[in-house]
């Protein structure tokens, strides 16, 4: 997968529900407490490297990762830092 790969907008709503599919919300803490995507877990960009694996334990398991809007360099940072990690199917919002 290109390290480039997008989920888009519709189809993330229309898999929010599905269970295999991860969405994890890279800003810092705060930003997560006032508002995120719901079903979404919180792992802030500085904190993958150092908690990725326990808190993402399955290296295949589709995870889609996003910030603050398709602008906000924060997400790609993530994709490439989760695929250095080890995780196979990682995309961005």
């Amino acid at each position: 997968m290109r390290e480039d790969a997008r989920v888009t907008h519709n189809e993330l709503l229309q898999r929010l529900n599905d269970p295999w599919l991860l969405v994890v919300d890279v800003l810092p803490g705060d930003s997560y407490d006032k508002a995120h995507i719901p079903g979404a877990i919180s792992l802030p960009l500085p904190e993958i490297r150092e908690n990725g694996r326990s808190v993402l334990r399955d290296l295949n398991r589709e995870i889609v990762v996003y910030c603050e809007g398709p602008s906000c360099p924060l997400a790609m940072e993530a994709v490439v830092l989760l695929k250095e990690l080890g995780y196979r199917n990682v995309r961005r919002l």
